[in-house]
């Protein structure tokens, strides 16, 4: 059977340690319910040789789909970053010059293998004050374990808030070409009739995050579909959140005359989880004090932006790494920092020194191992 997590209830506790030269423990616990479908997939068959499944989707499955799938597209092309790199481009004062030369220089870093695109990205969020800032122990922000995937690219996450999702596949083993519309379907929940979000209304509402409309418009359910003789065609369509006290939730194919029911049961359980982070202190050689100083970190696909010089990882994950990059200006040039660390071998310390070079260095020697370093 499969569960779905829907949401959380955090209450935090901090423990410190009583040996100055070992990091900090953190403790959180995190209270939530899982909600279950059963059955987690319903088959129906419209006409012979046509079936329709439907699959009501976790907010998690969303989050990895819609992430992997910017990544084949590549995420450098953000029309929030690009819009205010226009904007710079014609200013003079010093500020808006320096971030667009951190801008550019973030680009070639791209190509040279210096940071992922993913952390460039975040780069540049931060530098225009776009970002989300964190330490790295909030507990909403992290997913079961560490495959788990950040929602940035996710659609159907309007306003910091989750709409219902269900996947459906189209299976035509007819001869003929079947067309579908996003029409054909409802969603009954209790007294309360929903009906799927046409495309239009996150075009409207998705306006400076090109990745996300990409992935609707590769992933929603839109009108008039044709599927094409001996095809299986795999959609996605979201209804406002669902009532989950309601315990019986109905998908309703309609078409022509015809009625189709895909029943689902609701229950929920409650769960206790228990996150332990250690703390660490964060450095960059060569670092003196700037205005422009930026701290990503990236610990298995979470990135996000350093508020502090704190940084919390969990602690229970012995043999994993985690990744630290930063970029600031010494005075003289633009500098780049990046260490991966692996935990098992971290030891005591309770402070890490991020290595750092001046952009015309890594310019000069692109194919050095500065991972080794």
């Amino acid at each position: 059977m499969k569960n779905y997590s829907i949401g959380a209830c955090i209450i935090a506790f901090i423990i410190f340690s009583g040996f100055s030269s070992k990091p900090i423990i953190k403790t959180v616990e995190q209270e939530y319910h899982k909600t279950f479908f059963v059955p987690n997939m319903v088959v129906k068959t419209v006409m012979p040789q046509f079936n329709i499944t439907i699959i009501p989707q976790d907010n998690s499955i969303i989050d990895k789909e819609t992430f992997i799938a910017a990544q084949r597209d590549g995420v450098n092309d953000f029309e929030a970053i690009k819009t205010w790199e226009n904007k710079i481009a014609d200013k003079t004062d010093k500020h808006s010059s320096k971030i667009l030369q951190f801008f550019n220089e973030i680009d070639q870093l791209n190509n040279y293998d210096f940071l992922p695109l993913d952390v460039s990205y975040e780069l540049k969020l931060q530098m225009i004050d776009m970002c989300h800032y964190r330490d790295g122990s909030e507990v909403e922000s992290l997913k079961d374990s560490l495959e788990g995937y950040p929602d940035t690219y996710n659609p159907y996450k309007i306003n910091q808030r989750y709409l219902s999702v269900f996947k459906v596949i189209f299976s035509n083993q007819t001869d003929s070409i079947v067309k579908i519309n996003a029409d054909n379907f409802q969603i009954i929940s209790g007294t309360e009739q929903l009906s799927p979000i046409k495309t239009d209304y996150f075009e409207k509402n998705l306006t400076g995050g090109s990745e996300k409309l990409k992935n609707i418009f590769r992933m929603n359910l839109s009108e008039n579909i044709p599927i094409v003789p001996h095809q299986t065609v795999a959609k996605y369509f979201a209804v406002p959140a669902i009532n989950l006290d309601i315990d019986q939730l109905i998908v309703k194919y309609i078409s022509a005359n015809k009625i189709l029911d895909f029943d689902f049961a609701i229950t929920k359980e409650k769960q206790l989880k228990t996150f332990n982070f250690q703390e660490y202190q964060v450095k960059s050689s060569n670092y003196v004090s700037s205005p422009f100083y930026y701290v990503v970190i990236k610990e298995g696909n979470r990135v996000f932006s350093l508020k502090g010089n704190e940084v919390f990882t969990l602690a229970d994950q012995k043999n994993t790494t985690f990744s630290i990059y930063c970029a600031f200006y010494d005075g003289f040039s633009n500098r780049y920092g990046k260490k991966v660390y692996n935990k098992s071998s971290i030891g005591r310390k309770n402070t890490l020194i991020i290595p750092t070079w001046a952009f015309e260095t890594i310019q000069k020697h692109p194919n050095n191992n500065y991972n080794a370093q």
